[in-house]
């Protein structure tokens, strides 16, 4: 999606984020969770670039929002961030072309 988008992030590595689950309800989207962490990646994106990903809903399911994180970068080495969040979607099945 975010080659198509015209989206090309810089420096990404591979993170952690703790205190946050990793949901599809329909869409994917983080959640607090006092049990869970998640991996990804974390890469330097423009504002400009973001409004491209972020800007409208494009799924018809809710607005990603924009949160501030600290992500852990090595064994007791965080730095802050921001993830993007879907804090009001409709929860539902995902459908399988999604999956």
């Amino acid at each position: 999606m975010l080659n198509k988008a015209g989206v090309f992030p810089a420096g990404a590595r591979r993170v952690k984020l703790v205190g946050w689950d990793f949901v599809i309800e329909p869409r994917s989207t983080l959640k607090p969770s006092d049990e869970c962490c998640v991996y990804g990646m974390l890469a330097k994106v423009s504002h400009a670039d973001l409004d491209k990903l972020y800007a409208k809903d494009w799924f018809g399911f809710g607005a990603y929002l924009p949160e501030a994180v600290d992500i852990a970068i090595a064994k007791g080495k965080f730095v802050p961030a921001m993830c993007y969040v879907a804090w009001e979607m409709k929860r539902g099945e995902a459908t399988r072309e999604y999956i």
